[in-house]
């Protein structure tokens, strides 16, 4: 990546029978002002409906729309099969400890 190129946000949606609200998170996504944001959806085994209207959101939207499809394994599942498919990836900080009176990704300790 060049380094005057802003950088690639990857947001990671898991998808199980979400129909009714589906289309709502995506263009919420996809409606944000910063122009460079990958989308990677999972589809884990939806019966509902929500595999076609992602299908059909994803052709819309080919180059910010990743989508994904696999049999039901839980949300876990899918969002590490997301993961894998991210292009690219930030980590906040994971133990409570860091989201101190400070805000995320830093840490409760005094210097």
């Amino acid at each position: 990546m060049d380094s005057l190129e802003p950088p690639l946000i990857s947001v990671l949606m898991p998808c199980h029978n979400a129909a009714p609200y589906v289309g709502e998170a995506v263009a919420s996504v996809l409606a944000q002002t910063y122009p460079h944001v990958q989308l990677v959806i999972v589809d884990d085994g939806s019966t509902d409906g929500s595999s076609e209207i992602l299908q059909q959101l994803a052709t819309a939207h080919p180059e910010r729309i990743t989508l994904v499809y696999q049999n039901r394994a839980g949300p876990w599942a899918a969002r590490n099969h997301a993961l894998a498919r991210a292009r690219q990836i930030h980590r906040l900080p994971r133990r409570r400890r860091h989201l101190g009176a400070r805000g995320a990704g830093t840490s409760a300790r005094q210097p």
